[in-house]
């Protein structure tokens, strides 16, 4: 089907691919109109998830948010997204994807720390911190990887990574108090490429999580194939695949992988600027 139409199958309640041309609108695919405004440093049009595709890259205090995103405290819901993350170096900083207002903290927030982990986080309504966990990524950085996080409606999030669970935690106070008016987004707290973030009223289960997880193997090239991590540039770019870039395959590349490796296509991103 294609990882955009898998998305969508499963009927999300917002959707932003983040491919989008310019900013600062990151259109909500979904339907809904839920969306997003882009702030602080960012650059589109970079290597998406699959051959073709498009992706947002945000640097230390880039970011996409939506305010008024629906979360009801006592229901259910699932967020699903692909990102890549230069985690090298970064001591404390953290890409994060929340729920949560910001000023005042409330809600959830998920961390993906320089050791390797990822930590997920609640606070009460009062901006007091709830209680946190963290799991094993123990995957490669500067690659692609999908995430699910699940909650409940109850208590219990579920973590995913590469359409695999990666723990589950329970929280111990704080999700009852979740405001439907503060704002979902990412916050980038380091380098990162974010792609095909979606929100479901719902919970998914294994079948669509992994449906939906999948697809990076479908695409051997970390988006940023240097070994060095650029910097986002603060204005316009271009930043796209081309003959000089190197070849990197993943070491479970199946056959087809290995030749779309030696007969991508190079192509240029779609007319208009780059912000």
């Amino acid at each position: 089907m294609g990882l955009e139409a898998d998305i969508l199958a499963r009927t999300p309640v917002l959707y932003w691919p983040l491919d989008d041309a310019t900013g600062p609108a990151a259109v909500d695919a979904s339907g809904n109109s839920h969306h997003g405004v882009y702030g602080g440093p960012f650059m589109t049009h970079q290597y998406g998830v699959e051959p073709g595709t498009y992706a947002a890259q945000f640097s230390i205090g880039g970011k996409v948010t939506c305010t008024g995103m629906p979360q009801p405290a006592a229901a259910p819901f699932t967020v699903v997204w692909y990102a890549s993350i230069n985690s090298n170096g970064l001591g404390g900083l953290q890409p994060i994807l929340l729920h949560r207002d910001t000023a005042q903290p409330r809600g959830w927030q998920w961390s993906w720390n320089s050791n390797g982990t990822m930590q997920l986080s609640t606070y009460s309504a009062g901006g007091a911190f709830a209680s946190s966990t963290s799991f094993n990524q123990n995957n490669w950085v500067q690659w692609w990887h999908s995430y699910a996080l699940v909650y409940n409606g109850a208590s219990a999030f579920t973590l995913w990574c590469d359409a695999a669970v990666k723990g589950s935690y329970t929280v111990t106070g704080g999700m009852s108090t979740i405001l439907s008016t503060d704002p979902f987004g990412v916050q980038a707290g380091g380098p990162a490429v974010f792609a095909h973030i979606a929100y479901y009223d719902k919970v998914l289960g294994s079948a669509d999580i992994t449906a939906i997880g999948m697809y990076r193997y479908d695409w051997p090239f970390g988006p940023m194939v240097n070994a060095v991590w650029p910097n986002p540039p603060a204005g316009t770019g271009t930043a796209y695949l081309s003959p000089s870039d190197p070849i990197v395959i993943e070491q479970q590349a199946n056959t087809a992988d290995i030749r779309r490796a030696v007969i991508r296509d190079y192509s240029a991103p779609p007319p208009g600027p780059i912000t």
